[in-house]
Parts: C-alpha cells; structure tokens; sequence
C-alpha cells in the first residue's frame, strides 16, 4: 500500500473518530489549541500580527468601519497586546472550522420547513432572498466568498436547500489531502473545479450555461490573472477570471459569507452585486464592492478571517509572471508593510 494510500486512510478514520465523538467536547478541545498553534507557526503568527498592526493604524482613517456596531477590532485598536492575542483566538478558529467542516452534516440535518426554504437548528440566513428565484429559475451564478468563517459549511449549506454548487479549488500541498477534500465536499453535495486543470475554464463555462452556482474564494494572493481593489486602503490582487467569466455569460455576482455567531450557530450573509457586463471596468468595480463587504466582517469578526496570508505581497504593475520577477519574501514583506 503506498504512503499517499495510507495517509488517505488516515484522514478518513480521524473523519470517523470525529463524527462519532460530541460535538461540543471535539470543537472546545479544537478551541483550546489556538495559543499553542500560535506558538508553533512562528512565520504565520509573526505575518499575522504584523498584518493587524497594519489594519489598527489604518482604521484611524476610516470613520465608515469605525461606526460599525459590534466592531471588535475598534475597540482594540490602542491595545499594543491585541495583534498577538488575536491571532491566538485566530488559531482557534481555524482549529475549530477544520472540526466544523468534518460536522457538516449534524449541523445541516433535519431541516423544517420554512416559508422560502428549510431552516435549520445551526445555521440561518440574511440577505439572500434572490436565491429562491435561483433555485425556481435553475439561475446560473457567480459566488463571490472569502476565507472568513467555516466558508467549508457555506458551499455545504447552498447545496443543501437545493442549490447545485460548483466550488473552484486551489490544490493543497499535499496530493492525499486533496483527495480527502474531494470526498468531504461530495459527501455533502458539492463538486470542485480545481484552477490547475487545464480544462477548468470551459467546465466553468459549461457551469453558468446548467444553471450552477460556481463559488470562488477570492480573497488570497497567488499566481494567476489578477486586478487590484483597495483593502484597509492598500492596493490587494484578486482573481479576475471568475468575474470575468460571470459578465461574459452574463449570470449575476454575489457576495456571500458565513461567521460563526456563538458556539455551533452560524449566519450566512449573501447580497447581491450590481454590474454591467459591458462596462470595461467591470472587474474593478466588482472588486471594490466585495472589497468593502468583507472589510466590514473583518472589522466585525476579526478572528474569523485568516490573518497569516501575505494579502498585500503582490505590487500592481510588476509582472510577476515572469521567471525572473517573484513577490517578496515574507522579511522583505513585512518590512514593507510595517512602514505603511
């Protein structure tokens, strides 16, 4: 049996051991390891923090997430401590969204009927009212999402109440984890387009002309077609494909997010983003929207967002596909950050 087999396995027997345990003892052991984690990942709490840092000194400028209510990153923002309990508590949460995702399907079971569409014990909606029109019409679309809250229960909760979901994946480092994500996301009823694939452009394509939801995670900086929108007032890159592809087939965008509100509740919060397809500046425009929405989360939920992502590495106007040009290295960015 080869390693990737074995390790294979292994995932899919801690998945067992996990579903069979409480829920609330395997999400509050997962919450306890958040000061643990942040000790160990040295390199990701060391960007995080600095990336927090960043954001409190750009808050003094922005009165619109200042007058925020419930904005917890506002009431921080003179605390010289916070970055670092932050990304604590931020290591919670990934710890407890990684148990979340393997729960999927206790939190979405026995739905009652609702007036629109079922309601469920542990998850609620605000905001997307135009989805029952998606699921009546067999409505292509556009989800624009980002990786704040259990975004794993998101794609899970739309394939749920009858949503055909698409999500377009970025391969893991590793090949035997990539295989059980594919497993996780069909068992609750979504397929993956991953963007190396070489025919990923025309099965999306093929996805907005079936009536599919095709979902995006847009809110990370790699290698591929990007434009840039401002976030906490820096220029940040963002994929421009899936907004490209949206206006050409003319289907609507729409943002869509989920936090967790208290212990095994969540709020999944959708609207819809106005655009002309014909408008050159479409894929800006877009961008900033989105830009602003999730700006907004953050400042709400900030330790739901994943902090240790390098979100302003990549510069406009340098072109980084080529061999000889890279972005910096996580020293040189933050030394750059840390001027700003």
């Amino acid at each position: 049996m080869s390693l990737l087999r074995l390790k294979y396995l292994g995932l899919h027997l801690f998945w067992g051991v996990i579903y069979i345990l409480p829920i609330f003892l395997t999400l509050s052991l997962a919450k306890s390891l958040g000061p643990l984690l942040a000790f160990i990942f040295k390199r990701e709490t060391r960007t995080g923090t600095a990336q927090i840092a960043y954001v409190l000194r750009h808050l003094t400028n922005r009165p619109d997430l200042q007058s925020l209510e419930h904005a917890e990153l506002i009431t921080n923002k003179n605390d010289a401590g916070y970055p670092y309990r932050l990304m604590q508590q931020n290591f919670s949460h990934v710890s407890q969204a990684i148990i979340e995702s393997l729960l999927i399907k206790k939190f979405l079971k026995n739905p009652k009927p609702g007036s629109r569409r079922p309601l469920f014990e542990h998850v609620e909606s605000v905001g997307d009212a135009f989805i029952d029109d998606f699921i009546r019409d067999k409505q292509a679309g556009m989800a624009l999402s980002s990786h704040i809250g259990p975004f794993e229960l998101l794609a899970a909760y739309y394939a749920k109440i009858g949503v055909p979901v698409t999500v377009i994946g970025r391969d893991a480092n590793y090949a035997s984890f990539d295989l059980f994500l594919r497993d996780i996301r069909a068992d609750y009823g979504v397929s993956t387009i991953w963007r190396n694939d070489k025919n990923s452009g025309l099965t999306l394509l093929s996805g907005t002309r079936s009536g599919r939801i095709i979902a995006a995670l847009i809110d990370q900086d790699f290698h591929s077609r990007n434009q840039f929108a401002k976030f906490f007032g820096i220029e940040a890159a963002y994929p421009e494909t899936p907004i490209k592809l949206a206006a050409y087939a003319r289907v609507p965008i729409f943002s869509s997010f989920i936090v967790r509100i208290q212990a095994q509740h969540y709020r999944v919060i959708s609207e819809l983003i106005d655009y002309d397809p014909k408008d050159p500046e479409v894929v800006k425009n877009v961008l900033d929207v989105f830009s602003q929405r999730l700006e907004k989360l953050i400042v709400q939920y900030p330790d739901q967002w994943i902090w240790w992502h390098r979100r302003w590495r990549r510069r406009p106007n340098v072109a980084y596909d080529e061999k000889t040009i890279w972005p910096p290295s996580t020293k040189e960015y933050l030394q750059w950050l840390n001027i700003q």
